[in-house]
């Protein structure tokens, strides 16, 4: 988009005989370009899947793009969550400058554990639930019942950390430890 000016200038001068002289001068103004964009916001903290999809208007193609991340890009993705700033130059040397927050759509989960009983003598058995998650995954799966469930059973012969992972309806997913110790 663009917006034209004509300047015209008439001399007269010397008043004579001569015919007088005529100078148009048209100024071309060019627009700047607009930046629109659309965020995608990370699924989970700690997650790199967010995403800018830029949208320029006005200038003159063709555009470059310089992105406080360092990409070249109209768009970028695989980001994390944190702010970002673009300076986009178009053919005519016009700049815009875009400033863009990645957000994060979701929390992690809070997963807690419990154990039944947390000491005994070598073969004791303990229930371990968790919860504040919807799937669980357990680490190491020695002396236990199983890997995945809310709830185990664990029959250990030595003391031993078990880890649980557990994710949410979103993908997000957070840990919890317990120590069976054995006497």
């Amino acid at each position: 988009e663009f917006r034209r000016v004509l300047f015209r200038s008439t001399s007269n001068d010397p008043p004579g005989p001569c015919n007088s002289l005529s100078d148009d001068v048209i100024l071309t103004f060019m627009s700047p370009p607009s930046l629109s964009a659309v965020v995608t916001p990370v699924s989970c903290p700690g997650s790199s899947d967010g995403a800018i999809n830029l949208s320029v208007t006005g200038g003159s193609a063709p555009y470059t793009y310089g992105w406080s991340n360092g990409r070249t890009l109209e768009d970028i993705s695989s980001l994390v969550s944190q702010s970002y700033s673009v300076n986009v130059t178009d053919a005519n040397g016009c700049t815009a400058q875009g400033y863009y927050s990645v957000s994060t759509a979701h929390s992690n989960p809070v997963v807690n554990v419990a154990a039944s009983a947390s000491s005994g003598c070598e073969g004791f058995v303990s229930t371990l639930t968790a919860s504040g998650a919807s799937s669980y995954h357990w680490n190491p799966s020695q002396y236990l019942s199983a890997v995945a469930g809310s709830q185990v059973i664990a029959n250990p012969l030595a003391t031993i950390t078990y880890t649980v992972t557990g994710t949410d309806n979103f993908g997000c997913s957070a840990t919890s430890s317990v120590t069976l110790a054995t006497t």
